[in-house]
């Protein structure tokens, strides 16, 4: 989760710090996707030292020693997924059915990668540009994550914020859009109000 002001320079490219720009489409869409936050807004460090979240090396290694069961998880998700998908297109090729059913395939393939994560999702835009791999089915079906990846749930992004500041939303926020401003594949962003101060913010959170 990270937020920074509507005025916060964006990149180094002139004119793109204003406001007006932070809120067209091509400011927010460039925002998400480039996920380069410059200037963080004043209340984040002081956020970051209250929750105790600055970097300890120590600290981070044995939160890292102790999520061996969530990466068994993981691993046991991703492997039964993508095994399923695969055991669809055996059955296909035993049937004859490779080339009819390849439209119902590529789309499974599509939504299959989205709910694995912005990983799976980088995979499958580095496949859809790839024709000496993937038929054009395929091709024309994963170019969908390039630039029209459906948002994940407000109340997922709202769950994820409040876990990694541990603090209530009401208590961070004055408002919170109920829809993001903005979607790409590493995560998406939200228009907020600080309750501190009342900056108006970007706040991006992280496709889980």
């Amino acid at each position: 989760v990270g937020f920074v002001s509507s005025n916060a320079p964006i990149s180094s490219t002139a004119d793109k710090g204003s406001t007006e720009w932070f809120y067209s489409e091509l400011g927010q869409k460039n925002w998400v996707e480039a996920m380069e936050l410059n200037t963080l807004s004043p209340e984040m460090p002081q956020l970051l030292v209250e929750m105790g979240m600055n970097y300890d090396p120590d600290k981070l290694s044995k939160v890292l020693a102790d999520s061996w069961p969530q990466v068994y998880a993981r691993a046991i998700t991703v492997s039964t997924s993508l095994g399923a998908f695969v055991a669809g297109l055996a059955q296909d090729a035993a049937l004859g059915q490779l080339e009819r059913r390849a439209p119902q395939r590529a789309a499974q393939l599509r939504k299959l990668l989205a709910s694995l994560g912005p990983s799976f999702v980088k995979i499958g835009q580095a496949l859809s540009s790839r024709p000496d791999l993937l038929p054009k089915t395929y091709l024309e079906a994963l170019s969908d994550l390039q630039d029209r990846l459906p948002p994940f749930p407000t109340e997922i992004a709202r769950a994820v914020i409040e876990e990694e500041l541990g603090r209530p939303l009401p208590d961070m926020f004055i408002s919170f859009t109920n829809q993001p401003v903005a979607a790409a594949s590493l995560g998406q962003v939200y228009k907020a109000v600080l309750a501190s101060t009342g900056e108006e913010v970007a706040v991006k959170v992280q496709r889980p």
